[in-house]
Formats: structure tokens, C-alpha cells, sequence
């Protein structure tokens, strides 16, 4: 391959990714708050801080708790890439619809623990 024609390749790449869809933060809420979802993941509402619109609250219920740990934790680090994707610098925090506790510890190392009920 010639330096010409990996040089158009590269380009023709760069093209594609920048033309790539960015979803938006209204697009995060309505699949979070989507029934099936919802029905999926124990989620009973997500909705974007009002005060902090960074701030992706996501309210979980019962049958959060009865999906596996590790199915979890994965939920969760979907939910983070998410919403950083759409925003910047989005924090999200997940919540006991009850209680209002978290549920769910982002570390800095990019490790996700999830809390047991109670």
C-alpha cells in the first residue's frame, strides 16, 4: 500500500467516525425510561438533575435487586458511558427508589461495585 493510498484510507476513517451519530441526553432518558427497559433492568425512572443537568439520577426498585451482581455492575458502566458520551462531563448516580441510598459506587478506577439491599 502507498503512502498516498493509506493516507485516503486514514482520512476516509477520520470521515466516517466524526460523521458518526452522538447521542444526545434526551436519547440516554427515553431508553432508560423505556417500558421494556425499564421491565429489564429494575429501573423506575432516570431523569437529568434539574439543578445539575451533568447529573444523570437514575432511581431503581425490587427487581433491580434480583438481577445478577455481575449483570449489574455491567448495567452501570453502560449507564456511565452513556451519558458521558452525551454529556461531557456527566456524572450518573444510581439510587434506591425507597431510600434514596446508592446503589452503586463508581470508583476512579473505572471499577463499578453495586450494593446489596438492605
Amino acid at each position: 500500500m502507498t503512502r498516498r493510498s493509506l493516507f485516503a484510507l486514514l482520512i476516509g476513517a477520520l470521515a466516517r467516525s466524526a460523521g458518526a451519530h452522538t447521542i444526545s441526553a434526551e436519547e440516554v432518558l427515553t431508553r432508560l425510561n423505556d417500558a421494556k427497559e425499564k421491565e429489564k433492568t429494575g429501573v423506575v425512572r432516570a431523569r437529568a438533575d434539574p439543578k445539575l443537568p451533568r447529573l444523570l439520577l437514575v432511581e431503581v426498585g425490587e427487581r433491580w435487586y434480583g438481577i445478577d451482581r455481575a449483570v449489574r455492575q455491567k448495567l452501570a458502566k453502560e449507564w456511565l458511558g452513556l451519558w458521558r458520551h452525551a454529556v461531557a462531563t456527566g456524572v450518573v448516580s444510581v439510587l434506591d427508589e425507597k431510600s434514596s441510598e446508592p446503589v452503586v459506587k463508581f470508583r476512579p478506577d473505572g471499577s463499578v461495585d453495586v450494593v446489596e439491599k438492605k
